[in-house]
């Protein structure tokens, strides 16, 4: 999930949405974070078990 900077730049501009699409960016950040990192803790736990 990624949120396009020129939305966050357009509805930044618009007075009552500041900051709400500047915290979905953050959130999706955050997001993607935690997706790639439960990943990797897969993929090494799938691994593990190859090397048994």
């Amino acid at each position: 999930m990624e949120v396009s900077p020129a939305m966050l730049r357009l509805f930044d501009s618009i007075e009552m949405s500041k900051g709400i699409y500047k915290q979905a960016g953050e959130v999706a950040e955050r997001w993607n974070k935690i997706v790639f990192d439960k990943k990797l803790e897969l993929r090494k736990k799938k691994n593990k078990k190859r090397k048994r």
